[in-house]
């Protein structure tokens, strides 16, 4: 079957609506198949991650997340979503010690 973004994501919602979060987690992974680089997609999977108390399930994605910012030089989206990291997991996280040298390097938007 051809891949399909909106009916992927019409599906998942629909999960959602039913309170089935891990079978919507599974629709959404199936878009990063496609499309890896899915900056709203990764956001609603770490998103529902943490709905369902998989802190470092959620982590994982977020980090992806922020790596893309990184890459294409959107560093205060990135900054943001490093701070959300170590928010999460502030023991476990090296998300601050990767937001100093973003922020020095004056590369954004």
């Amino acid at each position: 079957m051809a891949y399909n973004k909106s009916k992927n994501v019409e599906a998942a919602q629909k999960l959602l609506n039913q309170g089935k979060v891990a079978q919507a987690i599974a629709e959404y992974q199936n878009i990063l198949k496609y499309e890896p680089r899915d900056q709203v997609t990764l956001m609603t999977i770490g998103e529902l991650y943490i709905r369902q108390g998989e802190t470092f399930q959620a982590i994982d994605y977020f980090e992806r997340l922020a790596q893309i910012f990184v890459g294409d030089g959107f560093l205060t989206k990135a900054i943001a979503v490093y701070k959300r990291i170590a928010k999460l997991a502030p023991k476990k996280s090296a998300a601050g010690k990767t937001c100093r040298p973003l922020r020095s390097t004056g590369r954004d938007e």
